[in-house]
């Protein structure tokens, strides 16, 4: 019952259902009138800006992301990728790779690393892709710009991922840096893996990062792509075989960040300088 009365207010009522949840997972009621902190600032960006702000529904999306970038310098941090399609009747998985990452372009935690496809249940796997682009990951989340991006599957060639950092930029500029190291999680029913286990999560020092030469030049290059965007996390994951973009992040966790206190959240809050509208 709990369950449809919340779907019941999202689909009516997007602006209430956001700040109850918000209240329920941060423990506090949002101020969107005068937001201070990060969550409350990401959260007015989710509502009131980015929906309708096209950076957020061409750069946020994965394969949207690639086709800005295909064209620029940044072009080499692009991930390996085997093929786009609109439809899993595209797909010839005959031709692919013994291993490979399937994934949907406007969604988070809609991928699939097959790690040996010929221990595959392909009719398994067909359905889990085809139920994923049934799903309005914009109207699930609540972050409705996701709503307006082209639903895409994107099949890339399978990366050993050792480290991701989590940068922050807000108005282009980087200020604010986490890590995350994991390990996947077996699906023992599927043979492929669906699911991600953080090891490992700290932050770290925004000038030791600059120290890593190709992060500071992917940092620098990309500057020009979001210097006008209140907030971007730029994602990069470092592999065994490279340093690659990973994605463009407007509503990092949907604004839902309780793990970061008061003091942080006030500070990286007072970065952000909300547009008018």
């Amino acid at each position: 019952m709990k369950k449809i009365i919340n779907e019941t207010i999202k689909k009516y009522n997007i602006k209430l259902f956001t700040k109850i949840r918000f209240k329920r997972v941060m423990g506090y009621k949002p101020n969107l009138i005068n937001p201070k902190t990060l969550s409350e600032k990401i959260t007015w960006l989710m509502l009131f800006y980015y929906p309708t702000y096209k950076p957020a529904y061409t750069l946020g999306d994965k394969y949207g992301l690639r086709k800005v970038l295909e064209k620029s310098s940044l072009r080499e941090y692009l991930p390996p990728i085997i093929g786009a399609y609109t439809s899993v009747d595209e797909i010839n998985f005959d031709s692919l790779p013994t291993a490979f990452v399937i994934k949907k372009s406007n969604a988070s935690n809609m991928n699939a690393i097959v790690n040996n496809k010929y221990n595959t249940d392909y009719e398994i796997l067909k359905d889990k892709i085809n139920n994923w682009m049934k799903q309005d990951y914009g109207d699930i989340s609540g972050e409705r710009h996701y709503s307006k991006m082209t639903s895409t599957i994107l099949i890339e060639e399978f990366l050993n991922i050792e480290k991701e950092y989590q940068i922050f930029c807000f108005n282009g500029v980087p200020k604010f840096v986490s890590t995350v190291e994991f390990r996947m999680i077996d699906n023992k029913q599927t043979d492929f893996k669906e699911k991600k286990e953080v090891t490992k999560k700290e932050i770290i020092d925004i000038e030791e990062l600059k120290k890593n030469s190709t992060i500071t030049d992917i940092l620098d290059k990309v500057y020009e792509h979001i210097k006008e965007i209140p907030l971007v996390r730029v994602d990069i994951i470092v592999t065994d075989s490279g340093i690659y973009i990973g994605e463009l992040t407007f509503t990092p966790a949907g604004g839902l960040l309780p793990n970061y206190d008061k003091e942080l959240q006030e500070k990286l809050g007072s970065y952000i300088t909300l547009p008018k509208i």
